[in-house]
């Protein structure tokens, strides 16, 4: 499908999200000093991100640059456990995995070198429907299969269905590794006027990532590191990660940010 570009001119739906990197909360110094023990270090000081409560599910969230960040991704646990769930996320649903704009591109540009690894079934619908797809809420999002699974889905040899588009990424095909949305997940984004929320989505078929996530202890937003930083930038992920260590938005509220003791300034 060519006709992108004049598509998206026509409907005129959808605005790319711009990031920028300044602006959001930096980690102590680029390079710090090395240390030297003879003589008393500087304390090293970490410019909290803005936090502020909203009605997002009356819970806190975290602003950092122009998103706020739900508490979730600091306090529920998720490591994606495929064995147990076979790959469910890329099949339940009513509607395909969200794209962004320049994702539809990228999805026409890497057909060719995705296709060999589709189904038969994913291959016939994205030549009648074409890359992606407006979805029931007007959004950009792949096609579907039997109003089912993803089309851009296969089953490896365990029966564990996996995405395509990754599959030529990692053999080296290409260097699209999915859309964000799928690499993102849990995570969900949602854009408004003049912010983006960032949210986590966990339904029943995550039920063995989370018990994994909680047996080795690992919040969302560890187990997401590279796709987050991706999204947003290292700055940004840097930032989160400060409020994490200072306890600041944790559901026990264990931790008082006024409290010296959970300062983040710290010796070098």
């Amino acid at each position: 499908m060519r006709g992108f570009a004049s598509l998206i001119k026509r409907r005129s739906l959808f605005l790319l999200i711009k990031r920028k990197a300044k602006g959001c909360a930096v980690i102590g110094n680029k390079e710090p000093p090395v240390n030297n023990p003879s003589k008393p270090q500087p304390k090293r000081h970490v410019n909290y991100p803005t936090f502020t409560t909203t009605n997002f599910n009356t819970k806190k969230v975290i602003e950092i640059d122009n998103t706020l960040v739900s508490n979730d991704l600091l306090d529920k646990q998720f490591v994606c456990n495929l064995s147990a769930c076979k790959g469910a996320c890329c099949v339940e649903g009513d509607s395909g995995a969200p794209l962004e704009e320049e994702e539809c591109s990228l999805l026409e540009d890497v057909y060719d070198k995705v296709k060999p690894y589709m189904t038969p079934e994913g291959v016939e619908q994205i030549e009648e429907q074409g890359n992606f797809v407006f979805d029931s809420d007007g959004d950009l999002s792949t096609p579907l299969v039997n109003n089912s699974q993803c089309a851009y889905v296969y089953k490896d040899d365990t029966g564990i269905t996996k995405c395509a588009v990754e599959k030529a990424y990692l053999n080296k095909e290409i260097s699209f590794r999915k859309p964000i949305s799928c690499y993102l997940f849990p995570v969900r984004l949602k854009q408004y006027k003049s912010f983006t929320a960032v949210n986590v989505q966990l339904i029943d078929i995550c039920s063995p990532a989370c018990d994994l996530g909680e047996k080795l202890k690992v919040p969302v937003y560890k187990f997401l590191e590279q796709p987050l930083i991706q999204r947003f930038g290292q700055e940004w992920y840097n930032a989160l990660s400060a409020v994490d260590e200072a306890g600041i938005l944790h559901a026990d509220n264990s931790k008082d940010p006024k409290d010296p003791k959970n300062s983040i300034d710290k010796n070098s």
